[in-house]
């Protein structure tokens, strides 16, 4: 999903980050992020599952969620996303709506760069 820019694609090559761990030496540490204000997203990396799950969606679906992923570079908490903490054993993570059916799961590295996890519908959860 991510090349580093705001302006990228959300099939775009991706640092591969899986576990907490990554193939370019940064440090990942989940922050808790103050919402009610906007916060442009610098970075956006994918783990592989996040990858082959949007390779899985449905054109359309995929389409929206380009546009979703656009937003969310502009601003993560637009209220048309309507970014949320999850809770119990993920309160760390947060999710945002592509369509009333999916989400994509992702936490916050730290203050401009995120790290999707998965995207489907509520069953990523799992």
């Amino acid at each position: 999903m991510g090349d580093g820019g705001c302006a990228g694609s959300i099939t775009g090559r991706a640092t591969r980050v899986e576990r907490g761990e990554n193939t370019t030496d940064h440090k990942f540490e989940r922050i808790d992020v103050v919402h009610c204000m906007i916060r442009p997203i610098r970075r956006i990396d994918t783990t592989a599952r996040f990858e082959k799950e949007f390779g899985r969606l449905e054109k359309r679906v995929q389409q929206l969620a380009h546009k979703k992923d656009a937003l969310f570079r502009t601003d993560a908490f637009h209220p048309s996303l309507e970014t949320h903490k999850l809770g119990g054993v993920l309160k760390d993570d947060w999710a945002y709506s592509v369509n009333k059916q999916y989400r994509v799961h992702f936490y916050f590295v730290d203050g401009h760069t995120v790290l999707y996890i998965s995207i489907g519908t509520h069953g990523i959860y799992r």
